[in-house]
C-alpha cells in the first residue's frame, strides 16, 4: 500500500519536478496538487493524505496560519515544508509550530525521499544540516529581537511612524513588493497578526536596537 501525499506549491514546474521524483518510488503516491493555501484547504475536505509537501511562500495566506489550519483539519497529516529561504526566524517559527521536515528547494531532488522515509517510516523529524544550523542558531538567541534582520528593523521603525508600504518603499528606496515581503516575514517570525501588533511589539523592543 502506498503512502499518500498532496503537494502545495504555486509553481507548476516545481510541483511537476517533485511529482516526477516521488513517482520513481512505488511506495509513495501523489493524490492531489494545490496552487495556493485555499485550494489546499478545499482539497483537504475531499482527501486526507498522510503527508503534505507545503511551499512556505504561496499567495493568500501566511505559512504559519496555513500550518495551523492544516493541523486542525488534518491532525494526523505529516507536514514537510518546501522553501527557497533559510531565514533562521522563519525556520524556527515553523519547526516550533510542529512541522515534520524542512527542505530547501535547491536540495529537494536529493533529499525528498530521505525526508519522507524519516517522517513516515521512522516517525522522526527531518532537517538538512544547513536548516539544523539555522534552527539551533535561532534557538540559542533571545526570542524576538534577534530574529529580526538588519533589513527588517528600518521597516519596523517606519511602520511605527504610521507609513504605508508605498511610503516605506519610497523612504528606503526599495520596491513596494519588498516591503510587503519584509512585513510578512516579521509577522511570521514574531507570530503576530497585524501591523498594529508589530507597532505594539516594537514599542517594547526598539530601544534595544538604538
Amino acid at each position: 500500500m502506498s503512502h499518500t501525499m498532496i503537494i502545495a506549491d504555486d509553481h507548476p514546474l516545481m510541483r511537476s519536478g517533485i511529482c516526477t521524483e516521488i513517482e520513481k518510488h512505488r511506495e509513495y503516491k501523489v493524490i492531489g496538487e494545490a496552487n495556493n493555501g485555499q485550494e489546499l484547504l478545499e482539497l483537504l475536505k475531499q482527501r486526507l493524505p498522510e503527508v503534505i509537501l507545503l511551499d512556505v511562500r504561496m499567495p493568500g495566506m501566511r505559512a504559519t496560519t496555513l500550518v495551523s489550519k492544516i493541523q486542525l483539519r488534518c491532525p494526523h497529516c505529516k507536514i514537510i515544508i518546501l522553501s527557497a529561504y533559510d531565514d533562521a526566524g522563519i525556520v524556527k517559527s515553523l519547526i516550533d509550530q510542529g512541522v515534520d521536515a524542512y527542505i530547501l528547494k535547491d536540495e529537494i531532488q536529493d533529499v525528498v525521499i530521505e525526508a519522507l522515509r524519516t517522517v513516515l517510516e521512522e516517525g522522526g523529524r527531518w532537517m538538512s544540516e544547513k536548516i539544523r544550523e539555522r534552527y539551533n542558531s535561532a534557538s540559542a538567541e533571545a526570542v524576538g529581537t534577534d530574529l529580526i534582520s538588519k533589513r527588517e528593523w528600518p521597516v519596523i521603525e517606519l511602520l511605527c511612524e504610521g507609513l504605508s508600504n508605498q511610503d516605506i518603499a519610497a523612504e528606503l528606496n526599495i520596491a513596494k513588493s519588498t516591503v510587503s515581503y519584509h512585513v510578512s516575514n516579521i509577522l511570521e517570525k514574531l507570530k503576530l497578526n497585524s501591523r498594529v501588533e508589530i507597532v505594539l511589539w516594537a514599542k517594547e523592543h526598539l530601544d534595544r536596537q538604538q
